[in-house]
């Protein structure tokens, strides 16, 4: 990394700004605890290191045994570990430097002696001191000194986002985290935001990633979808060797679906509970009439009744306007092209068996909204047994070899 870049993420970290008149606010939050220079360099047994289990999440192992054996052939640690004191223990809990501990771990006895023949050098910290600010201004050093890959990179940039986000919870940073992470690092907001989009990749693509098998504007698009689509494309990628652009518009199509069904429950919810705050100002009203004959209470009592029925109309209509809307998207998903099932193509099926075994699998993670409703479990029972004859009907089909030309010439 130029020196330009480091002087910049210095300047941010030091109060700088790229933009006139903003406050970046990472200097003073770590300087606000004073804790952060009460640092005490530290030779410290490897035995006396207790992993962090919010690292473990964090950090993958990447690269350990090579980092191991540099370790060993230098003969040094050239940046110290990060612990906290565990209260009457005589423990230090690891804050920061998860790969290098990992890679010291790895040191057979012989060979830790060599290197570490008084310990681990670490620099030791209250363990009043803030963890996050902390993890933060660790990781922002690391980002600026060491050259890493795209997937090291973006590790570290969701390490940092994570901790903004953190204190930004707790009312200590900025609430346009993605900006002020742009300010810091000098990365553009729409590159930035790729980097944090692909948190929700699933293992699968993961690994893809760290093996460069995928590109990050590739991670950044797959990630979008949701977990079951990503697991189709995951399919379709192991199967033919890459992600078509008809299958990323098949999954867009889909992704769409469940995301307004989503949004479609919520709704629902919002009407749930509107209605009844409307039924209560309903009974309200009727007992106050009953009770006085105040005019104004009256009149106030007739506003806020009034209040409640609107809004109850309001989500009823954002309902059916959405509801109309998942309705034509459906349809434009289970069409199939022509009028007779002699024009039905594979390719046609496969989107509404997989819409159909998310719709399941929702089903199987909460039976209990089910249970209670005899009608639902009645529409379930009679698509158990048209589904079980249509299996019956293919399995005939197949033993008898009747199939369609079109198929057979697939």
């Amino acid at each position: 990394m130029d020196n330009g870049m480091q002087k910049k993420g210095k300047d941010m970290l030091m109060g700088a700004s790229s933009l006139p008149g903003r406050e970046m606010d990472i200097s003073r939050l770590i300087n606000r605890t004073k804790e952060i220079d009460c640092r005490n360099t530290m030779f410290i047994d490897r035995a006396d290191i207790i992993p962090n289990p919010e690292n473990e999440k964090r950090f993958p192992q990447v690269d350990i045994e090579e980092l191991s054996e540099w370790i060993y052939f230098r003969k040094k640690l050239y940046h110290d570990l990060i612990v906290i004191p565990v209260d009457g223990t005589g423990k230090y809990m690891l804050v920061d430097g998860e790969r290098r501990h990992r890679a010291i771990l790895l040191l057979d006895d012989r060979q830790y002696s060599e290197v570490f023949p008084l310990g681990v050098n670490c620099c030791v910290f209250p363990a009043s001191t803030d963890s996050t600010l902390l993890r933060l201004d660790s990781t922002l050093a690391n980002y600026l000194q060491r050259h890493t890959d795209v997937y090291l990179r973006r590790q570290e940039i969701l390490d940092m986002y994570e901790c903004l986000l953190d204190l930004r919870e707790r009312k200590m940073a900025d609430t346009d985290v993605i900006s002020h992470m742009s300010d810091i690092l000098g990365i553009k907001e729409r590159q930035l935001k790729k980097y944090i989009n692909t948190a929700d990749l699933i293992p699968e693509f993961e690994r893809m990633l760290k093996d460069n098998r995928i590109t990050l504007n590739e991670a950044a698009k797959i990630a979008s979808f949701d977990g079951g689509l990503q697991m189709e494309l995951y399919r379709k990628q192991s199967e033919n060797g890459g992600i078509t652009p008809s299958d990323y518009n098949e999954a867009e199509d889909m992704n769409r679906v469940i995301k307004s069904e989503q949004e479609l429950a919520v709704i629902s919810d919002s009407i749930d509970r509107n209605k009844e705050l409307y039924e209560a100002e309903v009974e309200k009203s009727r007992l106050l009439a009953q009770n006085t004959k105040d005019r104004e209470k009256l009149k106030r009592q007739e506003k806020r009744e009034l209040k409640a029925k609107q809004r109850l109309e309001k989500e009823e209509s954002r309902y059916c306007s959405m509801a109309g809307g998942l309705k034509t998207a459906r349809k434009s998903q289970m069409s199939f092209p022509g009028d007779t099932g002699s024009d039905i193509k594979k390719q046609d099926i496969k989107p509404v068996i997989l819409q159909a075994e998310l719709c399941l699998k929702k089903f199987e993670e909460y039976p209990e909204l089910l249970a209670d409703d005899d009608a639902i479990l009645e529409s379930l029972k009679d698509i158990s047994i048209r589904f079980s004859a249509l299996l019956e009907h293919c399995r005939k089909i197949q033993e008898a070899g009747n199939i369609c030309p079109e198929t057979a010439q697939k």
